[in-house]
């Protein structure tokens, strides 16, 4: 665990965000998909307001870090996006309560007394507005996913081969592990991380070319991830790709949907959702072409021609 430097006053322990942090991943997310999602909003907490005790931090420090995030996301020097600032606010919120939980409970953790922990009774996240953020409508084109595996190693191809024909998250690709595959079935079992549910996919040809190699050379995962993030950067910058990584999930799901005329039932099942309506409001990109045949009917009825075609039909000799 991180070296904690507390300090002590003389009833009550004060914790700055930064160690406040650190005990709360070493003790509450250490190995949750949570805690992987929000690690990059940790090293930007504690980079910009980490040194702050956890009672001095207002509303107004948070506020302006999120103001200074913005101006240097709209310069170029990094990414500080509304759904950023949300998870900053969502983990900032989980530390607060989470360390008045242990404090009301007594706890001792790493030799911290929690009793003793001077901390308020209001989030300074309280009454902050959260920006709203706007769902992506872009999907993988298919001649840039081309261009981009012929341009790709042979790693990142297979991933992209995956990620594609499954339409699983990164997370549950990134800890498929061979023995998911159900060589009797010729399917793959995915165990969703997000929400556990269980799911079944048959496995393509290139998939299962890809699982039997790592089959035969014993390796745990079917894939390997070593550079993922740096290569997928390079390549969509010197290829100008649109599209980002988990904009594969959703161009699987999406074809999904046209090639079932509409119907929403394989889209929900291979993306795991509980209800079809998790995955029309925040996957599918609604391009009204499965209203298609309808206004084309209505069209042709409406038209001149159709009405003279009507009007001949009911005619009397």
């Amino acid at each position: 665990m991180e070296q904690l430097n507390l300090s002590f006053g003389l009833a009550e322990t004060r914790l700055t965000v930064a160690e406040g942090l650190a005990l709360l991943w070493e003790h509450h997310l250490n190995g949750k998909p949570s805690g992987r999602s929000f690690y990059a909003n940790r090293k930007a907490l504690c980079r910009t307001i980490g040194h702050i005790y956890l009672n001095d931090l207002t509303k107004i420090h948070v506020t302006n870090m999120h103001v200074r995030a913005r101006a240097n996301g709209l310069l170029g020097k990094g990414i500080a996006g509304p759904q950023t600032i949300r998870h900053d606010l969502m983990l900032l919120t989980l530390l607060y309560n989470t360390l008045r939980d242990w404090k009301e409970e007594g706890y001792r953790i790493a030799g911290f007394n929690f009793a003793t922990l001077h901390i308020p009774d209001r989030n300074p996240t309280l009454k902050i507005k959260r920006p709203k953020t706007h769902r992506r409508e872009v999907l993988a084109a298919r001649d840039q996913f081309l261009r981009f595996l012929q341009h790709a190693s042979l790693r990142m191809k297979q991933r992209a081969y995956f990620a594609i024909d499954t339409g699983q998250q990164e997370i549950d690709l990134r800890k498929l592990r061979v023995t998911q595959y159900d060589s009797a079935r010729d399917c793959l079992v995915f165990i969703r991380s997000k929400t556990g549910q269980r799911i079944v996919l048959p496995v393509t040809n290139r998939e299962r070319e890809v699982i039997l190699e790592a089959k035969e050379e014993k390796r745990e995962f079917v894939l390997e991830w070593t550079n993922h993030i740096n290569e997928w950067r390079r390549l969509k910058i010197a290829l100008g790709l649109t599209f980002q990584w988990r904009d594969l999930r959703k161009t699987t799901l999406n074809e999904t949907f046209n090639q079932a005329l509409g119907d929403i039932r394989p889209a929900q099942k291979i993306g795991g959702h509980a209800s079809p309506r998790t995955t029309w409001d925040h996957y599918i990109v609604d391009n009204g072409q499965d209203l298609r045949p309808f206004l084309d009917q209505i069209s042709q009825t409406f038209s001149e021609e159709g009405l003279m075609k009507k009007k001949i039909g009911f005619s009397k000799n």
